[in-house]
């Protein structure tokens, strides 16, 4: 076989594997290939990136933590329209705003011992 048949044979494996539901990371551990080749091969064949479920999965957790949820499965559905930029960047500002919410936390604490250790009211509240 000539390289340009292997190739051929790699690019189908790829995509029959990707297709199957393999994720980009499993199948280039099984080809012994990098991720970046399976992106690169994925992306000439105009297959874009699928949203793991373990991705759905942890953004539906994140809303349901933050926010009241009239319609949980109608939520669900809805995360399933997203791109995976539009998921990435959802995941990315709600785990900020948890990292800001235990930083104003502690920062309330911190004021609060001051005002105990030196008798002082604070003018505004957080």
């Amino acid at each position: 076989m000539n390289k340009k048949q292997l190739q051929k044979i790699l690019e189908e494996s790829v995509i029959n594997l990707y297709e199957s539901g393999k994720t980009q990371k499993e199948i280039a551990k099984e080809l012994g290939i990098s991720n970046k080749t399976v992106s690169k091969i994925l992306k000439k064949h105009g297959i874009t990136a699928k949203i793991s479920k373990k991705q759905l999965d942890f953004l539906f957790e994140l809303f349901m933590k933050h926010f009241e949820v009239k319609d949980p499965i109608k939520l669900r559905q809805d995360l399933n329209f997203l791109s995976l930029k539009q998921v990435r960047a959802m995941i990315m500002t709600l785990m900020n705003y948890e990292k800001l919410k235990r930083q104003i936390s502690n920062t309330e604490n911190k004021l609060k011992y001051y005002e105990k250790m030196f008798s002082i009211e604070r003018k505004e509240e957080l």
